[in-house]
């Protein structure tokens, strides 16, 4: 984990930081385990996390297997400086994801809801609340 060289790359480094720390909190991991696992300090994950550090391509591999997806997963509709999606992942357009605490008690409580039924209606509220 270095010093990111440039400016134009802080947006994609603070989006990839978020969404290791995302991934992270989902699945109950601390700052301080992921560390030991790749093998620095907890300090030095929280500054990736929030985009001080940058995150090399050989460690973001380190950190996929542990938090079990794939590298591609840190570069979805991450945006650049200028605000364009700088790797677009998927069909859909690319939205603002929100990584609030609240976000991530949302998503951890959607995965515990066993029924596929379930699941389904309620991503369908969801999805309608937030088109009003």
């Amino acid at each position: 984990m270095s010093k990111r060289s440039s400016p134009q790359t802080q947006a994609i480094d603070v989006a990839v930081g978020k969404r290791v720390r995302l991934r992270r909190q989902l699945l109950n991991m601390s700052q301080s385990a992921l560390a030991k696992k790749i093998g620095v300090t907890f300090q030095q994950v929280q500054k990736c996390e929030q985009g001080i550090n940058r995150i090399g391509a050989g460690r973001l591999y380190q950190i996929a297997l542990i938090l079990e997806v794939p590298v591609e997963y840190f570069f979805q509709d991450v945006r650049d400086a200028s605000g364009r999606v700088a790797l677009p992942l998927s069909a859909e357009p690319a939205g603002e994801t929100d990584f609030t605490n609240q976000g991530v008690k949302l998503v951890k409580a959607f995965s515990r809801i066993e029924d596929a039924e379930t699941r389904r209606h309620l991503a369908e509220l969801i999805d309608r609340l937030s088109d009003s």
